[in-house]
């Protein structure tokens, strides 16, 4: 690896913050877009589940449970899908961009 080289970061937590800092450069509304998404998804997912189930305590407690998995899950998939295309955009135009985005990602047991 070369001296100036970003470090790769251990474990996935950290791996999502540095997502989210690197798509917030490109994309300076993300937060505002990811609160968005999980009001929205959490909201209606148990908005859903108390409408099938009442409202009794375990239900609403399910909902409410229900609701902030939705919301996390659809976090996720918008920060990886954004994340994704801001990594796609920083890379355009350099030498070598194409072979950097075909070549897979090596085994996990591979990589030090």
């Amino acid at each position: 690896m070369s001296a100036n080289a970003p470090e790769m970061p251990k474990g996935r937590i950290r791996q999502m913050i540095q997502a989210y800092r690197i798509t917030k450069r490109s994309e300076p509304s993300l937060p505002f877009r990811l609160l968005a998404w999980f009001l929205v998804v959490g909201g209606v997912g148990a908005m859903a589940q108390m409408v099938l189930f009442g409202r009794g305590i375990i239900a609403v407690s399910g909902a409410v449970v229900f609701g902030l998995l939705a919301g996390l899950l659809a976090v996720l998939i918008v920060l990886g899908r954004r994340a994704e295309h801001a990594a796609y955009a920083q890379i355009e135009g350099q030498p070598g961009a194409a072979a950097h985005v075909q070549q897979p990602p090596a085994p996990r047991h591979v990589r030090p």
